[in-house]
């Protein structure tokens, strides 16, 4: 590596984090001057709403008769004002997802939507119900991110789902599953291996010419910074603004503790799977912190990781 090369890189950390500092900064000011970029600073108050009366039955009846929310929130439909429906493949752990929901909704105030219930039907799909208001698309999510980022908890130090005890971990950034992990240090060890493996490896281009699939001197995992708690799965599917004005955020199944930089992977990862359009795009960093170094660093070894 030339020195300019190696100049360049040992700067991309200081970048980095003077790239957060200003977007923060940029965030509090935003919030303080502008009325409608602040999010609302109290709890969601829950209260009863008429599906909570109905049978299990009642509600796949309304489900299989109900449309769909839209096309890309696929098992997801609106069964009255006031309840949506998502139906997914029982994988035998639904109360995981429910976990995730309770522990963002009582330790922040994003508004998400409540977990009524759950139940199994006779073809093994958890049905999950929960209470929304009429959407729309928003952009604004980084003081949501900073508050996720905030939460202290026993599991913080446990990378993966809130659980009693380690879980397989999901998400992008794992060719299907990966872990458990015990510790944060396991989850490093788990990707530098990955890493070691990748750097012995060559491709062979259409010239002939052998290609490294990673140079000798990449740098290891970066785990030089907490664990926090991370959304997996931001995207505009997952955004939506209702008429009180309130930002909302859904689908916390991938709702994790990984290192911070995971936040920006998973959504450039998530945007490149919907095709997301510019205006999306260009927000990411904003919204995730700019983790260029990282994105890439994850890009060399992702074709790479079932090894």
């Amino acid at each position: 590596m030339s020195e300019m090369s190696k100049l360049v890189v040992d700067r991309a950390p200081l970048l980095n984090a003077w790239l957060i500092a200003i977007f923060d900064i940029l965030d509090d000011v935003l919030q303080d001057v502008l009325r409608w970029a602040r999010p609302f600073d109290k709890k969601l108050e829950d209260g009863p709403v008429e599906s909570d009366q109905w049978a299990n039955a009642e509600i796949l009846r309304r489900y299989d008769k109900s449309m769909a929310v839209s096309p890309i929130a696929f098992g997801v439909a609106k069964i009255s004002d006031d309840t949506v429906v998502k139906v997914t493949v029982d994988l035998g752990t639904p109360h995981l997802k429910v976990l995730s929901f309770d522990f963002v909704r009582t330790r922040t105030t994003i508004p998400i939507p409540r977990i009524q219930r759950t139940f199994v039907d006779e073809d093994g799909h958890s049905v999950i119900g929960g209470t929304t208001s009429r959407l729309r698309v928003a952009l604004i999510l980084r003081r949501y991110v900073r508050q996720l980022r905030q939460i202290k908890d026993a599991h913080s130090s446990v990378p993966g789902p809130v659980a009693r005890f380690p879980q397989k971990c999901e998400g992008y950034m794992f060719h299907s599953r990966g872990g458990p992990f015990p510790d944060y240090a396991t989850l490093s060890a788990f990707y530098n291996r990955k890493l070691d493996i990748v750097k012995g490896l060559t491709l062979t281009d259409d010239c002939g010419n052998i290609i490294r699939c990673a140079h000798p001197d990449t740098e290891p995992f970066d785990d030089s910074r907490p664990l926090v708690f991370t959304h997996g799965n931001l995207s505009m599917r997952n955004i939506v603004f209702g008429r009180d004005g309130r930002i909302w955020l859904l689908n916390w199944n991938s709702s994790v503790f990984y290192p911070q930089w995971f936040e920006y992977v998973s959504t450039v990862y998530a945007a490149k799977r919907d095709r997301a359009p510019d205006s999306w795009n260009y927000l990411i960093p904003f919204i995730a912190d700019p983790y260029f170094k990282h994105m890439k660093w994850m890009d060399t070894l992702k074709p790479f990781l079932d090894k």
